[in-house]
């Protein structure tokens, strides 16, 4: 309770200041209510398109075309999609994941934080080739044999689960692999850590690859980022809790 209180104390003193801040759980439940799935598809339409020189009835023709293929998670009496249980991706944040990595084609994706592979199993989906490849980071503990587990046996192939036992592991990787097509963070949504991970994918990010964060609502990292690189950034936004911007291509 005292470590709660500490936390939104900073927070509110943090937003008086108008410094970066981690949102409050009131403050986070108030943003989330306020997401109707025709607005959001709006917000789809627009922002994918003109980031990604796309026509708009292209955009729609692909949502269509998930909803179709997901229509048993939908809720039959409300036209309301459900929200996945536990930490796993929501349907309508995969939805514009899903837009968004069939517009980017990676040869090359990173994640972090990739659960029951929810979010992967949409990256992997849309690769550009056969050879494409997904690397996921993910911390070492009790439940590390789920990861993935949601992960079709078919695209396993172009999958590789890389585990954090210690000292942070994404430099090594992204090191690495660099330069990449596509990072999706989905790790500790603090502010802090928020900006550390987006600042590392963004330095190994090829010219016109996409930086993606789900959870942008739980504090200010994603627009604070967007603030800072807006010469570096050549389209992008927040689509509920989902949020990407592409590097200029230089």
């Amino acid at each position: 309770m005292l470590k709660r209180l500490i936390k939104r104390t900073i927070s509110y003193g943090n937003q008086a200041l108008g410094l970066p801040h981690n949102r409050t759980p009131a403050q986070i439940r108030a943003i989330k209510s306020a997401f109707v799935d025709g607005d959001l598809d709006r917000q789809r339409v627009h922002l994918i398109a003109a980031s990604t020189q796309q026509s708009e009835t292209v955009v729609e023709r692909q949502i269509a075309e998930f909803r179709r293929q997901h229509e048993g998670e939908i809720e039959e009496t409300t036209g309301q999609w459900r929200t996945a249980g536990g930490s796993m991706m929501s349907l309508r944040d995969r939805l514009s994941l899903d837009l968004l990595v069939r517009a980017v084609k990676p040869h090359l994706a990173v994640e972090t934080g990739t659960d029951r592979g929810a979010s992967a199993t949409v990256i992997l989906q849309h690769l550009d080739s056969p050879e494409g490849r997904l690397v996921s980071v993910d911390l070492a503990g009790a439940h590390s044999d789920r990861y993935g587990e949601l992960i079709p046996e078919a695209l396993r192939g172009r999958w590789e689960l890389r585990l954090q036992y210690g000292s942070p592991l994404l430099p090594q990787v992204l090191q690495e692999l660099a330069p990449i097509d596509l990072f999706l963070h989905d790790s500790n949504h603090s502010v802090r850590h928020m900006r550390w991970e987006y600042e590392l994918a963004w330095s190994s990010l090829r010219p016109g690859g996409c930086l993606a964060s789900h959870d942008i609502v739980t504090g200010t990292a994603f627009e604070d980022f967007g603030s800072r690189h807006a010469d570096e950034i050549s389209g992008g936004g927040a689509i509920g809790n989902l949020g990407f911007w592409f590097k200029r291509r230089q």
